[in-house]
């Protein structure tokens, strides 16, 4: 009895989504998820050796940030290993997800995600305010949650 009650309380320790990811190696990813969105990050003259990248429901929603070192190839297409992952904020109509376009200060970087908010200009949108970010440091294998305030992101063709 106590080894059932002990079960019970540790399932319901488990955040709500955690997908349990770290140390798998992807595609394929679970039933019912995709990676729909992505950002390769270059070093020592690969220019995809790592990747941040969005895990996604089938309805497309985001729940999760992936840190990704490519991990070789399958039939010549990408193969990852995920050495982090961070539940991603819900997302309102007035947000999107920003990729390879985001700066800390004024210093581009290419490993930082962000979620932003935006304006509908009629034909186009712009960017208005970096909402959620985070950056895969590459040295620690972590995703770090950054300061929105010091993020600026923009929307490719805005």
């Amino acid at each position: 009895m106590k080894l059932l009650v002990l079960a019970i309380a540790c399932i319901w320790t488990i955040p709500a989504g955690a997908s349990k990811l770290v140390g798998a190696t992807v595609p394929p990813y679970p039933r019912g998820m995709t990676s729909d969105l992505a950002s390769c990050i270059p070093l020592n003259g690969n220019i995809c050796a790592y990747s941040i990248a969005t895990l996604n429901r089938e309805d497309g929603s985001v729940v999760a940030v992936l840190a990704k070192p490519l991990a070789g190839l399958d039939d010549g297409k990408p193969v990852w290993e995920i050495v982090d992952e961070h539940e991603a904020p819900e997302q309102s109509r007035e947000q999107l997800w920003a990729f390879e376009e985001c700066q800390i200060g004024a210093q581009s970087d290419s490993s930082v995600v962000g979620l932003v908010t935006f304006r509908d200009m009629g034909g186009w949108i712009e960017t208005e305010e970096t909402v959620w970010a985070v950056r895969f440091d590459i040295a620690s294998n972590r995703l770090v949650e950054l300061d929105p305030a010091n993020v600026t992101c923009v929307l490719p063709g805005s």
